[in-house]
C-alpha cells in the first residue's frame, strides 16, 4: 500500500503541555498542565524554525488553558507555517473517567471544580472550552483529538465520546496506546529489539470507526517512557525512533511519532529528535509521506 505516492507515513506529533519541576524523579508531580514553563515556549520557536527549515509540517495537541493568559506567540507561528493545531483537553483530564474521583489532573488536586457535574459532563466541557478557547486564540478549528493519556482500548469504553467529537466537527481521535506500561522500568534495560517494536507498531495503525472518526493510535515507545521513568541517554532515543522510522517503511505502515516540548527541551535542546526522524524517513528510496493527521485521514477519504 502506497500513500501519496509513498511507502510509508511519518506523523510528528506534540502533546503541548507542562507539570512542573519535569523531568526530575524526585520533584513532586503537581498535574499543573497548563503551566508552560519559558524554556518550553522557546522550544517551540526552535521547532517551528525546524520544520520551516525542512519543509515539513507538525501537529500539536494542546492543553488549551495555556492559552487563556500566555501568548499564542509560537502556537500561532506554527498555525501561520501550515502546522497542525489540535485539542488534547483543557486541562489534561481523564477521559475515560465514570466517576469524578478518577478525572486526575486539575480535578484531583481541587475536587471542588467539578460541582455537581457527571465525570460525562466535566470531559465535555473541557473539550468544548478547549475547541473554542483554539478558536477564539488562534483562529483554527480543531479536527483532531488526542485523549491525555494513552488507552490500550482507546476511547471504544466510552461510546458517548465518540459520539461527541464526531458532534462537534472532529474527523480523528488519537486514544489507543498498545505499548509499554510507562512505569515499567524492565523496559529501560529490555533494549526494545525490532521484533518488539514492529509488534507494538502494527497494533498502533490507523482505522476508521462505523460512524467515521479515525482511531489514530501512537507507537511506542514516546519521549516520555525513554526520558522520564527509563532515564535513557538521547543517543539511544535517536537511535530507536530512527528504528521506528525503518520498519514503518520496510512493512509500509504509519508511525505517529509522540512527543512532548516540555520533556524534550530538557532533555534533547538541540532539536535532534526532528532532524534525525526527518533525515531518515528522507533516506528512503520509495518516500515516507511526512504529514499531518488530519492530512492523512483527508487522503484515506479522498
Amino acid at each position: 500500500m502506497f500513500y501519496n505516492r509513498c511507502r510509508s507515513v511519518l506523523l510528528l506529533t506534540f502533546d503541548h503541555e507542562m507539570c512542573t519541576n519535569f523531568p526530575y524523579r524526585s520533584s513532586v508531580w503537581d498535574h499543573r498542565k497548563g503551566a508552560i514553563d519559558g524554556e518550553t515556549r522557546q522550544y517551540l520557536h526552535l521547532l517551528n524554525a525546524q520544520a520551516r527549515e525542512l519543509q515539513v509540517p507538525l501537529t500539536y495537541f494542546v492543553v488549551a488553558s495555556a492559552l487563556e493568559e500566555l501568548d499564542p506567540g509560537a502556537l500561532a507561528e506554527a498555525v501561520r507555517d501550515g502546522s497542525e493545531i489540535a485539542n488534547h483537553t483543557y486541562s489534561h483530564v481523564n477521559v475515560t473517567a465514570t466517576d469524578p474521583a478518577d478525572l486526575r489532573g486539575l480535578y484531583a488536586q481541587q475536587p471542588w471544580l467539578v460541582g455537581q457535574r457527571s465525570a460525562q459532563a466535566v470531559i465535555q466541557d473541557e473539550i468544548v472550552a478547549a475547541d473554542q478557547l483554539l478558536y477564539r486564540r488562534l483562529g483554527c478549528k480543531a479536527t483532531g483529538f488526542r485523549t491525555p493519556y494513552g488507552f490500550t482500548a482507546g476511547i471504544r469504553s466510552q461510546p458517548w465520546l465518540g459520539t461527541l467529537l464526531v458532534k462537534l466537527g472532529y474527523r480523528y481521535v488519537s486514544s489507543r496506546y498498545a505499548g509499554w506500561d510507562l512505569w515499567h522500568e524492565a523496559g529501560a534495560e529490555a533494549g526494545l529489539d525490532d521484533a518488539r517494536l514492529l509488534a507494538d507498531l502494527r497494533a498502533s495503525q490507523p482505522y476508521q470507526d462505523p460512524d467515521g472518526l479515525w482511531e489514530l493510535p501512537i507507537v511506542t515507545p514516546t519521549d516520555c517512557h525513554v526520558f522520564r521513568p527509563w532515564r535513557w541517554p538521547l543517543d539511544r532515543w535517536l537511535q530507536t525512533l530512527c528504528r521506528l522510522v525503518d520498519l514503518g517503511y520496510e512493512h509500509g505502515l504509519v508511525v505517529d511519532l509522540c512527543c512532548h516540548p516540555a520533556i524534550l527541551a530538557a532533555c534533547d535542546p538541540a532539536a535532534e529528535t526532528v532532524q534525525a526522524a526527518v533525515a531518515r524517513a528522507r533516506s528512503k528510496a520509495d518516500g515516507v509521506w511526512i504529514t499531518t493527521p488530519s492530512a492523512f485521514v483527508l487522503a484515506q477519504e479522498a
